[in-house]
């Protein structure tokens, strides 16, 4: 796998897709989609390249989704509050034990408590969550209009892309992976939303998550996005360039976006795709221990390297780190801690690097425990460097 900073990533994006109009399908802009694809190929990011079945007659494609979603009829029927949070599960423990939501405990605190239901994307029980994603089928289909016109109209936009001659193979392959996942993801959500009373969702970041929009507005359901980290004005999926506004209109992104403050409304209005209606300031959402911490003097700090990895570039940081254990034999005093993304899949892999001086830390516990200690950071994004 290779990996390019966002300026070059942007500037292959330009370069790829800018006047392109294929991703615009009967209801919707799947441009999102498409870009997706085409950064993973710029990238050779193999672990994207799924099976698909779009060479398939669409009556088959249909009949499969049938067959590996017929779970949807036997599942057991579960009722949602008019407001539904998608949690991702990244939490914290007060001193009295109490385990609380990182991104959703404020809204929490200012919704009416019998108004809203909880879906955590762990499978272990939460005590903040009425459910996980767990408890829902992995695949459903219900045979409605919705769905099978959904399948169609991907078909036909990949149909058009074919058609191009614009795109190389590889990246037709990535990109086909990406409608996979996409048309996966909505059939799945559009099961669990079905047939329910909520009127709105919360959840974090609209990227990767183009299949829950678009089921939740072809259910008529407002969808709202809390910012959850630090936003770039290079951020590949918060601020397009121009050249992209025709065809980010109608795109999947969520009907608004409640900020931390005024600055970073201010970055989103740099880009294509935000009408000011959408941005709404809403203030610091994200609680935790980490708001009453001080700042210590880097003199007071200890002589401690904090590696803050990204999920899924094992590939990467492995080398990275087995040459910092080589450094480590020529400074003595000092120690390494890596901490690794709460959704790392691969961690058997980082266990494997053995030094006495070098510290995998839990897998639950807070960055911010070592961005207080630690003298220098490593890492890929500028979102932990900013932490």
């Amino acid at each position: 796998m290779s990996l390019h900073p966002f300026n070059e990533v942007n500037d292959h994006l330009l370069k790829r897709l800018a006047g392109r109009t294929e991703c615009i399908g009967k209801d919707y802009s799947y441009f999102k989609i498409v870009q997706h694809g085409i950064i993973y190929a710029f990238n050779a990011t193999n672990k994207k390249l799924l099976k698909t079945y779009f060479q398939w007659p669409l009556f088959f494609q249909i009949w499969r989704y049938a067959f590996v979603g017929r779970n949807y009829f036997f599942r057991k029927k579960r009722s949602f509050k008019e407001i539904l949070i998608l949690d991702p599960g990244r939490d914290f423990t007060e001193q009295n034990k109490e385990v609380r939501s990182a991104f959703f405990d404020w809204t929490r605190l200012h919704l009416e408590k019998n108004s809203y239901s909880t879906i955590c994307y762990k499978s272990e029980p939460k005590p903040y969550a009425d459910f996980s994603l767990f408890d829902f089928p992995i695949q459903s289909f219900s045979f409605s209009q919705k769905e099978k016109e959904r399948i169609r109209d991907v078909n036909d936009v990949v149909k058009k892309m074919y058609a191009s001659g614009h795109y190389s193979s590889d990246e037709m392959l990535y990109v086909t992976s990406c409608f996979h996942v996409f048309l996966e993801q909505y059939l799945r959500y559009f099961g669990i939303l079905k047939n329910q009373s909520i009127r709105k969702i919360y959840f974090i970041a609209h990227y990767h998550n183009e299949g829950i929009i678009a089921a939740a507005r072809d259910l008529g359901i407002s969808i709202v996005e809390l910012q959850h980290g630090l936003i770039s004005s290079k951020d590949l999926y918060y601020v397009y360039a121009s050249p992209f506004k025709s065809v980010l209109e109608n795109a999947l992104f969520p009907d608004s976006i409640l900020l931390y403050g005024a600055y970073w409304k201010s970055i989103l209005q740099r880009g294509a795709e935000w009408q000011d209606a959408q941005l709404k300031i809403l203030g610091a959402s994200m609680l935790g221990q980490e708001m009453t911490q001080q700042i210590i003097p880097y003199q007071q700090k200890e002589k401690c390297v904090l590696v803050a990895s990204q999920k899924g570039m094992a590939d990467l940081y492995i080398p990275l780190l087995e040459q910092l254990i080589q450094h480590l034999e020529s400074h003595s005093t000092w120690r390494v801690i890596v901490k690794l993304h709460p959704g790392e899949k691969e961690i058997d892999r980082y266990h494997r690097l053995k030094h006495e001086r070098l510290e995998i830390a839990p897998l639950v516990s807070s960055i911010h425990t070592y961005v207080q200690i630690a003298r220098a950071q490593l890492s890929i994004y500028s979102t932990t460097l900013f932490d």
